[in-house]
């Protein structure tokens, strides 16, 4: 009855920041990060994830224009096509990474979770702000869950393209050529799946903060009165932990909780087709 008492008047007390931090769209991490005080780190993580996006979009464009390594003269519909494919790849290069730099601050924002309450070794402090950082992290998630499926759809057309143009037509280059002429159509997987590998690093990420607080030592909650009873087991701490691990926290896509196992399937089944 206690930890019950405990969780009701936290939340009573936190309701007020869900409500603050979810009533905006565009500025509920945001916010988060500012109180939690990890911007800095936010930023700098986010021009790293900036490179990266670059470095994608460089790699989409260099392979789209090796089709002129196989074709005799350039045409002007070539190049129309060409500059197209181009404009869609800055397009889908921006969508991975606001969703990468989203998902670099949720990460954060689970760090800041633990380090803080490692260090105050609060349990009512730490089952409210629990509350808010699965609240924070249902939110967000469906806000990007549609842009990442749709980079996904956008992913899957162009390996149905490659499957079609090695499989259907009949006048196709094989070896060395078809993979000149056709490698453009592979970066939009690869975009796709790190970006969907790193919101599976949310998730992950959560699962691994209950055995955290399974080694935190709440000595005050086990006071009564001058003396300091011993228990083989903290029943606060373990109210704790089950707490957060029955609250299924982490990232969801259309409901789909999204973990390191389902990437590393799909890594799998690009690889059959790719060898295929």
């Amino acid at each position: 009855m206690m930890f019950i008492a405990l969780s009701a008047r936290s939340d009573l007390h936190y309701s007020g920041d869900i409500q603050e931090l979810l009533k905006d769209d565009e500025s509920s991490l945001d916010m988060y990060a500012r109180q939690a005080g990890f911007v800095n780190e936010w930023r700098r993580k986010s021009r790293h994830r900036l490179l990266e996006a670059l470095a994608f979009l460089l790699f989409l464009c260099f392979a789209r224009f090796l089709v002129y390594l196989r074709l005799p003269m350039s045409t002007h519909y070539d190049l129309v096509l060409s500059s197209a494919f181009c404009v869609g790849a800055i397009g889908m290069v921006a969508v991975a990474y606001l969703q990468l730099h989203i998902f670099s601050g949720l990460e954060l924002a689970i760090d800041s979770f633990s380090v803080n309450f490692f260090r105050d070794m609060d349990f009512q402090n730490a089952l409210a702000e629990w509350n808010v950082l699965q609240a924070l992290l249902r939110h967000v998630s469906s806000k990007l869950s549609a842009s990442l499926l749709v980079l996904g759809f956008s992913a899957g057309a162009s390996v149905l393209y490659l499957i079609g143009h090695a499989f259907v037509r009949n006048d196709v280059e094989s070896g060395f050529p078809f993979i000149l002429q056709n490698l453009w159509a592979l970066p939009p997987s690869i975009i796709f799946l790190y970006t969907v590998m790193r919101a599976a690093a949310v998730t992950e990420k959560v699962t691994r903060v209950s055995p955290l607080v399974n080694s935190w030592d709440f000595a005050e909650m086990s006071e009564v009165g001058s003396e300091e009873t011993e228990e083989w087991m903290n029943l606060g701490r373990q109210y704790l932990v089950q707490y957060i691990n029955q609250s299924e926290a982490g990232f969801y896509m259309q409901g789909v909780r999204i973990r390191i196992f389902q990437v590393t399937k799909m890594c799998y089944y690009l690889g059959a087709v790719l060898f295929a």
